[in-house]
């Protein structure tokens, strides 16, 4: 760890030479050596930490307010969750995108449409629609505005409680014997985590989300920086999930550890 930390410390002085703004550096301990959640001591190599990804980091949640066996799959911008996602339906599961259903919540004249357009007008037209082409639209306000500030907390007020409720109703639908994911973005930054047997949290590392925002968005580097910094860190994602993946490496490598997670999941939901 000390040699890619010193490493990144190089680059971003080769980067000061050429008049280039420094990468941000961040430490990111999956397991740390004491670590508790495998009760080992001194688990210190790379290895161990990467046998550690796809199996279950915390005790299931047995206290929810689901019927079915929910799991929810949670990861910052451009981290691979969506791509994990897709993994996950492949083999035969239920994935619900949040960011569908909470498009699904913003129906002209709703009462959550007009909630928001009595907060932040700019976002909703003349036919009380949200008009998501509009600058100042409603994913412009989640990517943009600073989590701490004033204005996204009463956005987030406002459109979470509608799509978890939205959520529910989807998950009602389901037979009770069923698995079904939850696929979303703020699902932590909501306080979803504590109503769900499991959270499952995609990461990469900030360099790699960096370069992926970058290309995907075509944002230049600060514009990119300011996309991740107004969400929260993996830090505080990876301090209630269940299950880790990482997505750092080839295509395969994440589809192992997901292949990995299932097959431990099938082991122990029989026992719930």
């Amino acid at each position: 760890m000390k040699s890619i930390w010193w490493g990144g410390q190089a680059v971003n002085a080769k980067r000061a030479e050429r008049g280039m703004t420094g990468l941000v550096l961040e430490k990111i301990g999956l397991i740390e050596a004491d670590d508790t959640l495998l009760k080992e001591t001194k688990v210190s190599s790379s290895s161990r930490r990467k046998e550690a990804l796809g199996t279950l980091l915390r005790p299931v949640n047995t206290q929810t307010r689901f019927r079915t066996y929910t799991i929810g799959l949670t990861g910052g911008i451009a981290s691979g969750k969506t791509k994990v996602a897709e993994d996950l339906r492949s083999m035969g599961y239920t994935v619900l995108d949040c960011d569908r259903i909470a498009h699904g919540t913003y129906a002209a004249g709703s009462d959550l449409v007009k909630q928001i357009a009595r907060a932040f007008p700019s976002v909703v037209n003349e036919k009380e629609e949200v008009d998501r082409r509009a600058r100042g639209n409603i994913g412009y306000y989640l990517d943009f505005i600073p989590i701490s500030t004033a204005k996204r907390l009463q956005l987030n007020g406002l459109v979470w409680p509608a799509v978890l409720s939205a959520v529910q109703a989807e998950l009602d639908k389901l037979p009770s014997c069923a698995v079904a994911f939850i696929e979303a973005a703020a699902l932590v930054e909501a306080g979803w985590s504590s109503d769900l047997h499991e959270t499952w949290t995609v990461f990469c590392a900030r360099s790699e989300e960096l370069r992926r925002v970058q290309q995907r968005d075509n944002l230049d580097e600060q514009q990119a920086e300011a996309r991740i910094s107004s969400q929260i860190s993996n830090r505080e994602r990876l301090a209630v999930l269940n299950v880790a993946i990482c997505s750092d490496w080839e295509r395969e490598v994440t589809k192992e550890q997901v292949k990995k997670a299932v097959e431990l999941l099938e082991k122990r939901r029989r026992l719930y």
